[in-house]
């Protein structure tokens, strides 16, 4: 995971780096000290890595998504691309902006109990909500023609949702707060409950595991 961090860290620096701010630049550069602590801790004082590894992975994703940002870096990214090409690309950068597959991936990768990923991943997707709507005022999101596929993927989300039941969000919402409304569902759906879900598939199927282990007769 923290090599997965610095390679994520170095792509978007090298991307926005005319653009970085210092706070930008210092948020960087904390990234990449705790992931040099981490591989340094669990490489040379193994056994204390284990009693603390959970706590350094929650405070490594914490530290990389609690603060603004990462957000900003994404939002430079976003307004560096052109008009949406069709309603699949457009789809791909909205789940691009929203960071779920980011934040699904990392989850899963560090490993921790249910409980604890599940208080730090909800944590996560509450810090990155404030900054929707300026991730959604990026060039490529605003176009006129990206506007017109996020009115249809908004009416396509509604439509599927209103047979489970009412979908809380403005009524009569704008194209940018259908945007809004759009980054916040797929990141609680596939950033928060999906890797939560797989999770929790996992840890049964090991439980499972360990009491048919137990329940087989030990040989005389």
């Amino acid at each position: 995971m923290p090599l997965n961090t610095q390679a994520t860290g170095t792509l978007v620096a090298y991307r926005c780096w005319a653009h970085l701010s210092p706070g930008a630049l210092a948020w960087l550069l904390t990234a990449y000290a705790l992931c040099s602590l981490d591989l340094l801790w669990s490489r040379r004082w193994p056994l204390s890595y284990r009693r603390w590894r959970e706590a350094l992975a929650a405070l490594l994703w914490l530290s990389c998504c609690v603060a603004g940002a990462p957000w900003l870096l994404m939002q430079r990214f976003l307004d560096g691309l052109g008009p949406p090409a069709g309603m699949a690309a457009h789809a791909a950068r909205l789940l691009f902006a929203s960071g779920a597959p980011q934040m699904a991936v990392h989850l899963l990768a560090l490993r921790m109990r249910l409980s604890v990923g599940a208080a730090v991943q909800a944590a996560v997707v509450a810090a990155s909500l404030p900054y929707s709507r300026s991730l959604c005022s990026a060039a490529p999101l605003a176009h006129p023609l990206a506007q017109r596929y996020t009115r249809q993927l908004y009416l396509l989300l509604t439509t599927v949702a209103s047979w489970v039941g009412p979908m809380p969000g403005t009524s009569k919402p704008d194209p940018a707060q259908q945007c809004v409304e759009l980054l916040a569902w797929l990141r609680i759906g596939l950033g928060l409950l999906a890797p939560l879900t797989w999770q929790a598939l996992a840890e049964a199927r090991l439980f499972r595991r360990h009491q048919a282990q137990r329940r087989r007769p030990t040989p005389a």
